[in-house]
Parts: structure tokens; C-alpha cells; sequence
């Protein structure tokens, strides 16, 4: 229990609501560190981060020292109207700080007609990656990166390298989606498609995760969630992450590789590629199906296979490799997999020493150079041509013949070069 008030006090999120709550009238409630402290318990203790959950473990799971510090009174369970009182406390002082933070209050308790959630949609909308709810935003931030400063601090993320992957997740809820009349009691939620095509109704969680590209360095440090944005479904997918990413580069100025699925591919360049290389990490996208499989109508040129530049002429097998590989799910089935993907080595175009005339790198045929890495039909005809070519001895030329000039003839001495005018 004195870990977790050290690290609700840590974060700094209290003052945050003692600000907010200073120009609230009425009666003050219970304290916002009972609630907080209270979810942080419940998530720890039971997995949940329901509000009845938090309560329980708050009333019933504490000592009478710790009751009394949290402003709680000791209650028996099997007194039905004490524990009803001690449950509404601890939800009004809920609601009391959701209302806070809400940009855009309304009765929950019923639903609206459609027409009339427009305002309010509005509220919740984030436009080019400005967050509508920046104080929710924050405080969210700030109990998140708490652990984050704590282990920089005594040097548990000395092995780092700035590694991260980002993903979203779905936040489940319990409202019911909307209807042809009736708009949900969540006017902001939506729905959520994961990767497989499970629709979950409520909100998505963009995350920050600390990783490794090296596997030497599994193991040596935490990997601790580096930011979380909660945003409507399929809205800003992109900007969030850059908004997050801006944060962590404040905390921990060393950008190495950033990972994400085919949600971050599919993004726009200036709202996530360009943004993400601008503040110096480096992207490990997924590939779509179109980018790994080769168009039978397409020219047979160099193949653009996983980031890497292949011959034409490089067997299927390996090819195939490569697909096999996009569509495996699991870590053993990719290990399994890396030996074939090594049989592309000697297809793959080796780079030029120097750039072309406007500044690009050149590349060249496996086949060739004064050590060739595989042998090419293609390459041994292009060759035996080549070599025929400058071997053709061209005709010769016909031998010159003396010209002599009659010098008694005055028109044979006018056309000879030699009485021309220099």
C-alpha cells in the first residue's frame, strides 16, 4: 500500500485535481487519491479497474490506520445500508472527477437522439493530433510515465536504446452501440476492428511499449508502457502516436526503432511517416499483401521484396520464403523459417561503391564483377555477346592508291587540297 500512494504522490496527478476541484462548490467528498489509489489497487489485486472493484478493495482490504487516512469509516459487510453509503461516497467522488474532466457534460443516465449528439461529438474530436481532452490527457500521461521516471532514475533503463513499438488496442464498453434513433450513452465511442476483424463497441488505447531490436538486450531492462492516448476508434491513428512519441523523446532523447502493424503502414505520410523520421526514430512497418507478392502483369525487373533488392531471375522457393515469413503468426514458426530466408543472399543486388550523377546508389547484377555470387543464364549470354562483339574484327579499309597531278593540267592543280587557301 506504501508503494502505491508513493507513486499516485509521484506523479503529481493530485495537484492536478486540487486545481480543478478548487473552484468546485460544495461539499468536498472524499479525497481524489482514495479513488485513485483505490483503482491503482484493484487493477494490482484483482486485474479490474471496475469503480465497484476499487471500492471493495478500499472498504473491505485495508486497515482501520489506512481507513482512517483515506477518509473511509469502517464498515461491516453484512450491514446493507452502511456499505450502500460507504459505495455511494466513493461514486460520487468518481463521478466528481470525471465531470472535471469532461469537455463536454451531459446526462449518461439516458440516450439522446442522434441529431442531438452532434455538439458533443464535436467536443470529443481531435483534429490534426491536438488533443480534445489535454487535461484527461496528461493526467493519464502522468500516472503512466511515473514508473517511467522512477526506473530512469535509478538506472534500470541504462540499456536501452530508444526502442518501441506502438499499437491500439480496443477499451471495451459497456454502452450499447447506437441505433437508427438513438445515439449511445457514450456519444464519443465507436467501434474498434482489430486485426482479425473483431469488432469491439467502445474507444481505442494507443500505447507506447519499450522494446529491443537486439536480442542480446531481451531481458536487461523493463518494458514499461512509454505513453497512452484513449481517442475514438479510427480517428487520428497516426497523430497520437506522433503526440506520444514527442513525449518519450522529452523523457529519453535517444530515438532508435519504432514498430507497428498494418494500422501505421496504411497511415498517411505527413500525419505519421514523416513526423516519426522527423523526431529520428526509425520504422519497422508491416508489409501488405501487395507489397510482398509480385503482379504477373507487371515488368520483369529488380524485385522489391521486405526492404531488399532481388534479381529478376531469383527462384520462386525463395520468394515464397519471404511470403511465408509475412504470414507467419507465431515466434517458433518465424524461427523455423529464417534458414530459407538466408538462400536470397546470393540473389540479392550488391551496392556500388559510388552514387549515380544525380546522388542515388547503384546496384549491381549478382552475376557480374570480377567475382559473381551465382551464375546466371542470363548473365553468360549477355557476356558471350558482349565478349563476340569486341572480338568482330571490322573489314579492312581499301588500300590508298598514289594520285599523281598533272601539273601541266591548271584545273587538276585547282581541286588538289593542297592549293586550297589555308
Amino acid at each position: 500500500m506504501r508503494q502505491i500512494v508513493a507513486l499516485v504522490r509521484a506523479s503529481g496527478v493530485l495537484e492536478e485535481f486540487a486545481r480543478l476541484e478548487a473552484s468546485r462548490p460544495g461539499p468536498r467528498g472524499l479525497p481524489s487519491e482514495t479513488v485513485l489509489v483505490g483503482m491503482v489497487l484493484a487493477a494490482r489485486e484483482t486485474r479490474t479497474t471496475n469503480v465497484d472493484d476499487a471500492w471493495e478493495c478500499m472498504q473491505f482490504k485495508l486497515r482501520n490506520p489506512w481507513l482512517k487516512y483515506f477518509g473511509l469509516r469502517q464498515v461491516d459487510a453484512t450491514d446493507v445500508d452502511a456499505t450502500r453509503a460507504s459505495a455511494k461516497r466513493f461514486y460520487d467522488a468518481w463521478s466528481r472527477m470525471t465531470t472535471l474532466l469532461d469537455p463536454a457534460r451531459h446526462d449518461r443516465r439516458t440516450r439522446m437522439a442522434r441529431h442531438e449528439t452532434s455538439p458533443y461529438r464535436r467536443a470529443w474530436q481531435q483534429h490534426h493530433g491536438q488533443d480534445a481532452t489535454p487535461q484527461l490527457s496528461r493526467i493519464a500521461n502522468k500516472l503512466v510515465l511515473t514508473p517511467v521516471r522512477i526506473a530512469i532514475a535509478r538506472g534500470l533503463m541504462d540499456d536501452w536504446r530508444g526502442d518501441l513499438s506502438v499499437d491500439t488496442t480496443a477499451i471495451a464498453s459497456w454502452a450499447k452501440p447506437s441505433t437508427r434513433r438513438h445515439a449511445s450513452l457514450e456519444v464519443s465511442a465507436g467501434w474498434h476492428v482489430s486485426g482479425g476483424g473483431e469488432k469491439t463497441f467502445g474507444y481505442s488505447a494507443t500505447l507506447l511499449v519499450a522494446g529491443h531490436a537486439d536480442p542480446d538486450l531481451a531481458g536487461r531492462y523493463p518494458q514499461l508502457c512509454m505513453g497512452m492516448a484513449l481517442h475514438s476508434p479510427s480517428k487520428e491513428i497516426g497523430p497520437q502516436a506522433v503526440r506520444l512519441l514527442g513525449i518519450v523523446k522529452r523523457l529519453w532523447n535517444q530515438p532508435g526503432y519504432l514498430a507497428g502493424d498494418l494500422a501505421y503502414s496504411d497511415a498517411r505520410v505527413e500525419h505519421f511517416h514523416a513526423p516519426v523520421r522527423a523526431l529520428g526514430y526509425k520504422l519497422v512497418l508491416d508489409y501488405k499483401t501487395t507489397m510482398v507478392k509480385k503482379d504477373k502483369d507487371a515488368l520483369e525487373g529488380v524485385i522489391a521484396i521486405a526492404g531488399e533488392l532481388l534479381c529478376p531471375h531469383t527462384p520462386q522457393r525463395v520468394i515464397d520464403g519471404y511470403h511465408q515469413m509475412a504470414g507467419a503468426k507465431g515466434s517458433a514458426e518465424r524461427e523455423a523459417l529464417l534458414p530459407r530466408l538466408t538462400q536470397a543472399d546470393p540473389y540479392l543486388l550488391p551496392l556500388k561503391q559510388s552514387a549515380d550523377h544525380r546522388g542515388l546508389e547503384r546496384r549491381q547484377c549478382p552475376a557480374a564483377g570480377t567475382s559473381p555470387r551465382v551464375t546466371c543464364p542470363w548473365a553468360q549470354e549477355r557476356d558471350t555477346a558482349s565478349a563476340r562483339a569486341r572480338s568482330r574484327t571490322s573489314p579492312p579499309r581499301p588500300a590508298r592508291t598514289s594520285h599523281t597531278v598533272d601539273l601541266d593540267n591548271p584545273r587538276a592543280r585547282k581541286a588538289h587540297p593542297g592549293a586550297r587557301p589555308q
